[in-house]
Parts: C-alpha cells; sequence; structure tokens
C-alpha cells in the first residue's frame, strides 16, 4: 500500500512540475490521432505530435515514421488529410482560446541516417 501510495504522489508531483503548457495539448491530439484514416480507409501511422510555437507562430508537427517507403502517404486521400489537419487546427486554436493561425507539417521520419521528409505542410 506505501508503494502505491508512493507511486502516486510522485506521478502527481512531476505532473505539477510540467510548465509546458503544450503538453496537454499534445498527449490530448496523440491520444485522438494516433491513426489518420481517410474516406477509402487508408491509414497513416503517427509517431508523435508536437506543438509549439516559433516566432510568435503556432504550429503543430505530426511525425510519422518508417523504415521504407513513404508511410502510406502516395495511396492516402490528399482532401481527407486536408479536413483532418484544419481540426487538428482548429482544436489547437480552441485549447488555446485564441484565433491565431496554425501551421500544421507532416513529416516522414526516415531511419537513421536518410533526412526527414515534409509530405505537407500548410497554415490554416
Amino acid at each position: 500500500m506505501k508503494k502505491i501510495l508512493l507511486g502516486l504522489f510522485l506521478s502527481l508531483t512531476m505532473v505539477s512540475f510540467a510548465d509546458d503548457k503544450y503538453d496537454y495539448i499534445e498527449d490530448k491530439l496523440e491520444l485522438k490521432y494516433q491513426q489518420l484514416v481517410d474516406n477509402k480507409n487508408n491509414k497513416l501511422d503517427i509517431e508523435g505530435i508536437d506543438v509549439g510555437t516559433f516566432g510568435n507562430k503556432l504550429y503543430v508537427k505530426i511525425e510519422m515514421e518508417t523504415f521504407s517507403g513513404d508511410g502510406g502517404w502516395e495511396k492516402f486521400d490528399k482532401v481527407s488529410y486536408e479536413k483532418i489537419a484544419k481540426n487538428i487546427a482548429d482544436e489547437v486554436r480552441q485549447m488555446l482560446d485564441t484565433n491565431s493561425e496554425v501551421e500544421v507539417s507532416l513529416i516522414l521520419e526516415k531511419e537513421m541516417g536518410d533526412k526527414d521528409i515534409l509530405l505537407a505542410s500548410k497554415i490554416y
């Protein structure tokens, strides 16, 4: 019982010291968008989502990871992706209570040594 209470206390302490206001948004988006699915049921597996600001501009970086190929991007319906990316931008604006533009980028992270590939990027 003491171990459980100690673990709970440590968990709450760690959460209380997390000062990055974007961590909560990232966690919420990562839970909701573990996979992107288009209207043809093609899927993109999402590795992670980063949210932040750069030069007073909000950004969302959606990361896919693959060892070969393009992770399914070529077959993925681009109109469906546009709708998903716009929804993500709207959710970020709502969670931050702002009307600012949000740049949403889809990045394909390749195996070690290979360069990452920007698949899509747009300001919403």
